[in-house]
């Protein structure tokens, strides 16, 4: 039988791994030489309550003119960096609703857009599952 003291510390060391698991997760898009962005949520209930739709990527945020960057026509209001250095953007979700039409299916590919500070545009896109509900 284990002890009020194990069961805290297991709890402890599960809520770090599973930490651990998500951080890595979320940086999935950090895996490649080449620029890409992981955007989350994966899937988009345009009915949820969902407020905000983030972006990570493996692009030194250093590297970035953070006044450049739209994710499919919309500016983010967040630009910061990862513990790794690379850019994470967040996005208003409802203006990502907004892109959404009949035509679109149950997809939509979102596309991030901006320029290095050496004056290279970039675009690197990624795409998310659509549900209504």
């Amino acid at each position: 039988m284990r002890t009020t003291k194990q069961c805290v510390v297991l709890g402890f060391v599960v809520a770090i791994a599973l930490s651990t698991i998500a951080v890595v997760h979320a940086n999935n898009a950090n895996d490649s030489d080449e620029m890409s962005i992981t955007v989350s949520p994966n899937t988009l209930v345009l009915d949820s309550a969902v407020v905000c739709v983030s972006v990570h990527s493996n692009i030194p945020l250093s590297s970035v003119q953070r006044y450049s960057l739209d994710l499919s026509g919309v500016v983010p209001y967040l630009v910061k960096a990862d513990s790794l250095g690379h850019l994470v953007a967040k996005f208003n979700a409802d203006r990502i609703r907004e892109l959404v039409d009949d035509s679109t299916g149950t997809s939509l590919c979102l596309t991030l857009s901006g320029t290095l500070l050496d004056g290279t545009p970039f675009s690197v896109s990624d795409t998310i599952v659509v549900k209504a509900k």
